[in-house]
């Protein structure tokens, strides 16, 4: 398979956060999100991909090149229009031989097991296979699984015929694809759920669900991607997959005074400055190149690349044009979907 990661959005729901950075170059334990993608491609043996760019393009190509987590790159630039899920995927999928199409959001954290996802997409014969996830969030469960089949019996409001819904889920962003769906997505900026998908589902065509219930983060908005950080550095927890940096500790080229205190749970990045007395952690980043001052305390929050912080804080995050403070429990809340 090809690869293609979805990465043209302007991450609107993320505000102030994506007019400085695209969402899948926000850091996440100091490596930018798209590298976790990478690495989880890397890991099951993924060695080439294609990443469609709109929004910042350009900072993609300066930070990942044309390789990265040992994953081989080429682009597709949207200039003049942004394309969608649809026409993304429709324009990176001409520059390439026709053939079977790995396709994710480049905004996500997963631990989904590539392997087993191909294994199930080709017993089932499908023309796609989309990963699902449970969701405690009505809104979002927009996906009917037959499950005596194993098959998708409705996307969104539209339904196959002689397939029932007995098991509703999310969709993950994930999916394999065959040329056959590709086909179905009319030119231009297009959406691939309401547009090939439903097609196919009208028509009765095979689409197989793969469940999936591994750790999974996605990053639309700034709760969720602090979420994402508070978790990934918790002192317990370790994600079962490769990772393209650490979840802990301190980088040696770091300096931390002698009377600062850093929890287990935390994470200082190469030539940050922690000075006198500050504390850092529990669940906190701190990134390249960012000073945390004297005495100010550091807790549940992100310290970008380059931001120098003055105060102490927590549930927020920090980057050099300023503090976005979040809601305790608004993080604690957010969702999947």
């Amino acid at each position: 398979m090809h690869a293609l990661l979805l990465a043209a959005g302007f991450g609107s729901r993320l505000k102030a956060l994506s007019e400085q950075r695209p969402k899948p170059l926000l850091p996440v334990c100091n490596q930018p999100l798209i590298r976790w993608g990478l690495a989880w491609l890397a890991e099951h043996g993924q060695v080439q991909a294609t990443i469609n760019l709109h929004h910042m393009a350009e900072m993609f190509v300066e930070e990942l090149g044309e390789q990265a987590e040992g994953v081989a790159l080429s682009y597709a630039f949207e200039r003049e229009q942004i394309l969608g899920t649809g026409g993304g995927v429709k324009q990176m999928a001409a520059q390439l031989d026709r053939d079977r199409l790995l396709i994710a959001n480049a905004k996500l954290v997963s631990e989904v097991d590539l392997g087993r996802l191909l294994e199930r997409h080709i017993a089932s014969g499908a023309v796609a296979t989309m990963v699902v996830r449970p969701t405690t969030s009505a809104a979002w469960r927009s996906i009917g699984v037959d499950a005596s089949s194993g098959m998708i019996a409705r996307l969104v409001e539209v339904t196959a015929p002689n397939r029932r819904s007995s098991s509703e889920y999310m969709f993950s962003g994930i999916h394999i694809v065959e040329p056959e769906l590709v086909d179905l997505i009319p030119a231009g900026p297009q959406c691939i759920i309401r547009t090939a998908y439903q097609e196919l589902l009208r028509r009765g065509a095979p689409i197989a669900a793969f469940i999936d219930e591994g750790y999974f983060a996605e990053n639309s908005t700034a709760e969720r991607y602090l979420r994402t950080n508070l978790e990934l550095t918790s002192a317990t927890f370790a994600l079962n997959r490769r990772l393209p940096g650490p979840q802990s500790g301190v980088h040696p080229t770091a300096e931390v005074a002698s009377t600062a205190r850093v929890s287990a749970a935390a994470l200082i990045g190469p030539q940050a400055i922690i000075e006198a007395d500050a504390q850092i952690g529990p669940r906190a980043v701190i990134g390249r190149g960012a000073r945390v001052a004297s005495g100010c305390r550091v807790e549940n929050s992100v310290i970008w690349p380059g931001a120098s912080l003055a105060q102490s804080v927590d549930h927020a995050i920090v980057t050099p044009g300023g503090i976005a403070q979040l809601d305790r429990q608004a993080v604690a809340d957010s969702c999947d979907g």
